[in-house]
C-alpha cells in the first residue's frame, strides 16, 4: 500500500510539474495565493512538484530497502525493475539539478542555458511510466484489475504527451509573437536614432548660426 502511494504521488507531482507551463487551470488555481508573475509562478509551480514527485521516488526506494533489510534480503536486485528504478532515480536528481540552473541563470542574467532540459524531463516521465510497469508486471497477478490499471497508466502517459504536444504549437505562436516584438523594437531604435541624429543636426546647425 505504501508502495503504490508513492509511485501514485510520482505521477501525479511530476506529471503536473512537467505540464505546468502547459496548463493555465494549475496557474489560474495557484496564482492568487502566489506572488510576482505568471511566469514566475508557474517556474515556482514547476519546481516544487519536480522535487515533491522526486521525494516519492526516493521515498518508495527506502520502502523496499526497509522492506529488504527486515526480511533478510539482498538489498541488491538485478530485477529489470530495480535497474529502471535506480535509473530513473538518477535522471529526476539530474533534472532538479539542471532546472535549478536553468532558474539561476536566468534570474541572473536572462540567459537560457540547458535547453535539452525539456526533452529530458520527457524522456525521464517514459523511463518512470516503463518502471512502474515492469513493476505491476513483475509483482502483481494477471487479472481484469492488473489490466485495468495498465490501462490507466498508459492513458496518463499518452494524455502528457498529447498535451505537451499541443503546446509545442502554442510555443512556435508564442515565438512568432517574440518575433513581432523584436522588430518593433528594431523599428523603434532605428526611429529614436533617427530623431537622436536629427536633434545633433540641428545642435549643429545652431552652434554654426552663433559663429
Amino acid at each position: 500500500g505504501r508502495l503504490f502511494s508513492s509511485w501514485a504521488c510520482c505521477l501525479l507531482f511530476i506529471g503536473e510539474g512537467i505540464v505546468a507551463y502547459r496548463n493555465r487551470n494549475i496557474v489560474d488555481t495557484l496564482g492568487p495565493i502566489m506572488q510576482h508573475s505568471n511566469r514566475t509562478k508557474v517556474r515556482s509551480i514547476h519546481q516544487t512538484c519536480q522535487v515533491v514527485g522526486g521525494s516519492m521516488v526516493l521515498l518508495g526506494l527506502l520502502f523496499i530497502l526497509s522492506h529488504k533489510i527486515d526480511s533478510n534480503k539482498s538489498i541488491i536486485s538485478a530485477s529489470i525493475h530495480s535497474i529502471l528504478g535506480i535509473i530513473v532515480l538518477l535522471l529526476i536528481t539530474i533534472q532538479i539539478i539542471v532546472g535549478t540552473q536553468k532558474i539561476h541563470s536566468f534570474n541572473h542574467s536572462f540567459v537560457t542555458i540547458r535547453r535539452w532540459h525539456g526533452e529530458a524531463g520527457l524522456l525521464t516521465w517514459d523511463c518512470i511510466i516503463i518502471t512502474i510497469l515492469s513493476g505491476i508486471l513483475q509483482y502483481l497477478p494477471m487479472s481484469i484489475s492488473t489490466f485495468l490499471l495498465i490501462i490507466l497508466i498508459y492513458h496518463c502517459w499518452l494524455l502528457l504527451h498529447i498535451q505537451m504536444k499541443r503546446k509545442a504549437i502554442d510555443s512556435e505562436e508564442d515565438e512568432e509573437n517574440s518575433n513581432d516584438i523584436i522588430d518593433q523594437m528594431e523599428k523603434i531604435e532605428i526611429e529614436v536614432g533617427d530623431i537622436h541624429k536629427q536633434l545633433l543636426d540641428d545642435d549643429i546647425d545652431e552652434f554654426e548660426d552663433i559663429d
